[in-house]
């Protein structure tokens, strides 16, 4: 409705015929205008509905698609913070073998 009182079309008879004060009458020089701006006006909701429909269409892809790339970023931190703790771990054996190594090095010199 303020679409159609904002863009010049008369919406009385329409009004007037929801609030059932309506006569049946058509003002004089009405020749179906009201009914054409009435058809119009519901032809330009359609299709104002539609649009909002596809943007909202398009907002939900473009979440869906940034919640894709987040979990795909998280994916690679975990597998990059897993690799990080095997090398460490790795790196800990290696020195606690070369720990044991040198002991049992230096036991063998003082046996001698």
């Amino acid at each position: 409705m303020f679409q159609a009182a904002t863009s010049g079309i008369d919406t009385a008879p329409i009004v007037r015929r929801v609030l059932g004060i309506d006569d049946g009458e058509q003002p004089e020089g009405d020749d179906g205008q009201d009914e054409a701006q009435a058809q119009a006006m519901a032809q330009a909701q359609a299709e104002e509905e539609a649009v909002r429909q596809q943007a909202e269409a398009e907002a939900q892809a473009a979440a869906a698609a940034e919640a894709k790339r987040q979990k795909k970023k998280d994916q690679e931190r975990r597998r990059k913070d897993e690799e990080r703790q095997r090398i460490e771990m790795e790196e800990q054996e290696r020195a606690e073998r070369e720990m044991e190594e040198d002991k049992l090095q230096q036991q063998r010199l003082q046996q001698e």
